[in-house]
Order: structure tokens, then C-alpha cells, then sequence
């Protein structure tokens, strides 16, 4: 097999397909990998409140999931409590000063593979089993499941929170009202940051100085693809091509005989059936492909609902408890939609919605739009990107390059 790049041939030798068990990672700080669930089992456990969620009992926006067991009640009480990834202590309140309705609290800090940092918040714990600045593992038990000192007795349950806006603190209140785009920005959902790094997928070995080619098991953006190095440090792969230990290519893929890259390297995603192939240019790394359970696409449509409104100054409060869908209707499509507060040209203040839509045989691929009121009529369908998954808020999205690649 031959590889054409700018009118050079270069022999690419075929390789097989290995795996290759992770190492622990022992650098400082250290990056994440595989996300797990804060509980266990995960089917032993139940949303019972998403993130953003109106709370009728304190008619405010409640910014986090609360999780219980299906036993319902506080059949959990004294549950074990899980370091969702590898991470760092960041605050600590093991008896429960914040606030009543607060109680025990710890703050984790995790560091991503493309360099951003996030926070995932647990509240109403019972005991607090780590310290401020102690490193903890993916799957290490920090806590138990509370239920706020007592605040919500006969019905504990962890409130966790993941936070984009590292200056929060741990004293935070979680509950807004109005709950203004630029709030619900400062949060993610919790359920699609693991349910998307939680559900297995494959490791691949790499050889230094050589071609490796891999096919994947299901749809997968490269948003949910790292490289771990001997030392068991990970990198996605544009942190990978700027360190130099991949070739600049990025991941490429072959069509009808044809390799092609993109010369964005964080906006591919794969593809079940294509041949895909990385080169190598340090030793013992692993290519790790996370497969993404999609078991929380309601969650995904509302950030996908917020992030739009945030690219137009005239949407100003997420109103969640307008949310609606039809998942039925079209037999190829999703709908999912929700009202946030408009304020019109000439100052008129509207309840418009924002419609998101999901593929179903490919659910990265959406789209939203809205009836815009100024101008009477739809607004165009736009992309919102398959590699965003709102753990890489600020990369740029360019719907031209994806899949089109470079012939090389």
C-alpha cells in the first residue's frame, strides 16, 4: 500500500490491530483517561434531577444533577461515593459549614487531555474521606452518600455538579433565579461528561517511527480519543501533534484507496467501517478510543439550546421548564426544544423557542434553530459540531472541514 502526499510516495507498511492495557499514570498533575460513575452500580442509581432543572420548592434553577438510588427514599444513605477520574482535591468541607441545605462538601479538579481544567462538585455527603490537595484515582472512594446533616432526612441523595468556570467556589449557591445564559454556561452536565467516557470502547499500542491502522466500533469524534505515553501522561491528539510525538497528520482515513487528513486535527470524527491510521514519533504510546453511551441526549439538546443563545445578545434567561420533544415523529430525527427569554429589537421581551434536533443513527450529529421573531421566519439550521461535547467549549468548529480532509 502506498500513501500520496504532495506528490511524494512514501511505502506504508501494514500493521495489526493490538491492545494494550493502560498504565496508572504517575505524573503531577495528572490527566484524565476513562471517567467512571461517583456510584456503583450505575444501574442501581437514578437522575432525578438534571442540570439547569426548575425547583419548584425553591422556584430557582438548580445547577447540577441529583442522583438517588432506585430504592428511593435514603435507601442510599452511607452509599460509597467515587473519584469520577483522576484528579486533585481542590476544597474541602468535611463538617458541613457552607450552608444547612448544603452540608459536607468536596471539590475535585480534573485536568483534560486538550489542557482544560474542570471541577465536579459532590454535596450532602455524610463522611468526607480525603483532604485539600490530595491526588485521588478514577474509581477511589472520597465519600459517602448523605444527606446534608440531616437537612433532607428520609430522602438522601448526591447533588453533583460539574463546573466549566473554575472560580465558583465551593460556597457556590447551585440554585439561580433568573438562570442567565452567561450562569448556565459556567456548568456542564455531569451525566454526559461520564455517560460519554464511561462505556468502554478500545486501546490501540503504537510503534515509534511506524504507520499504525485501526478501525472503531461505533461512531466516535475525536473529542472522545487520547494518547497515553509510557509514564501513563495523556494527551488528545492535537496536544499529541504539538508535542511531537505524533506526525502532524493527526488521525487520517482512507477513501476509495485515498488517504486523507484535516488540517484541523481536533475536528475529525470516525467512522465504524473506515480504516483509519496515526504515526508514531515516541515509544510505548496507546491510542485509547472512548465509546459514548448517548443515554443522556436530552441533557446534550439543552446545552446545545444554550450554546446557540449564547451567539445571539438578544436571548438573555434559559426557562427549562419550557422543554419539550418528539422523538417519535420523524423516523430518521430527534426533536427537542425550549424557551428562553427574548428581547426583541425594539425592546419587546418574547418567550422564544429554540429547536435542537438529533440524528438518530448518528447522535453527534445536531443541529438547532428558531423562529425569530424580528424577522418572522426561521432562522437557518446550523450545525452544532460532532466534537462538541462541552468539555472543549472554546475550540472553534468549521462544519466545511469535517470529513473533507487533504489528500496527502
Amino acid at each position: 500500500m502506498y500513501l500520496k502526499k504532495l506528490g511524494f510516495t512514501y511505502f506504508l507498511s501494514l500493521l495489526f490491530f493490538s491492545e494494550l492495557a493502560a498504565a496508572a499514570c504517575t505524573m503531577s498533575p495528572c490527566v484524565t483517561g476513562v471517567f467512571q460513575w461517583p456510584f456503583s452500580p450505575y444501574s442501581g442509581y437514578k437522575q432525578d434531577q438534571y442540570t439547569m432543572q426548575w425547583n419548584s420548592q425553591f422556584s430557582k434553577y438548580h445547577l447540577a444533577d441529583d442522583w438517588n438510588g432506585n430504592g428511593g427514599g435514603s435507601t442510599d444513605y452511607g452509599d460509597s461515593i467515587y473519584a469520577i477520574a483522576d484528579g486533585v482535591v481542590a476544597d474541602v468541607d468535611a463538617v458541613g459549614i457552607s450552608a444547612p441545605s448544603i452540608g459536607k462538601v468536596i471539590r475535585v479538579r480534573y485536568l483534560l487531555p486538550d489542557g482544560k481544567q474542570i471541577d465536579s462538585e459532590y454535596m450532602h455527603l455524610k463522611d468526607v474521606l480525603v483532604a485539600v490537595n490530595a491526588p485521588v484515582s478514577a474509581g477511589q472512594k472520597i465519600a459517602t452518600l448523605g444527606d446534608a446533616n440531616g437537612y433532607y432526612a428520609g430522602s438522601a441523595h448526591l447533588h453533583w455538579e460539574v463546573r466549566t468556570d473554575l472560580m465558583l467556589g465551593s460556597l457556590a449557591n447551585p440554585y439561580y433565579n433568573p438562570h442567565t445564559i452567561a450562569t448556565a454556561l459556567k456548568y456542564t452536565s455531569p451525566s454526559v461528561l461520564v455517560d460519554d467516557r464511561a462505556s468502554g470502547g478500545m486501546t490501540v499500542a503504537l510503534s515509534p517511527g511506524a504507520w499504525k491502522q485501526f478501525t472503531v466500533g461505533q461512531i466516535t469524534p475525536q473529542a472522545l480519543v487520547f494518547i497515553q505515553d509510557q509514564a501513563g501522561q495523556r494527551y488528545s491528539i492535537k496536544k499529541a501533534v504539538d508535542a511531537g510525538i505524533l506526525a502532524s497528520y493527526g488521525i487520517s482515513w482512507n477513501q476509495n484507496g485515498v488517504w486523507y487528513y484535516n488540517p484541523d486535527v481536533t475536528q475529525v470524527t470516525m467512522y465504524p467501517g473506515t480504516t483509519y491510521q496515526l504515526y508514531a514519533q515516541a515509544p510505548s504510546l496507546a491510542l485509547n478510543v472512548l465509546y459514548a453511551g448517548n443515554h443522556f441526549k436530552h441533557d446534550r439538546a439543552r446545552m446545545d439550546i444554550v450554546r446557540a443563545a449564547s451567539s445571539d445578545a438578544r436571548f438573555k434567561n434559559v426557562l427549562t421548564e419550557t422543554y419539550g420533544e418528539n422523538l417519535t415523529g420523524d423516523p430518521s430525527w430527534e426533536y427537542r426544544w425550549m424557551g428562553l427569554n427574548f428581547v426583541s429589537n425594539n425592546g419587546t421581551s418574547w418567550t422564544v423557542y429554540i429547536q435542537q434536533t438529533t440524528y438518530k443513527s448518528n447522535p453527534f450529529l445536531r443541529y438547532t434553530n428558531f423562529w425569530d421573531p424580528n424577522i418572522s421566519q426561521w432562522t437557518p439550521w446550523v450545525e452544532v459540531g460532532m466534537n462538541v461535547l462541552y468539555m472543549n467549549n472554546s475550540s472553534s468548529f468549521q462544519p466545511s472541514l469535517l470529513r473533507s480532509g487533504v489528500v496527502f
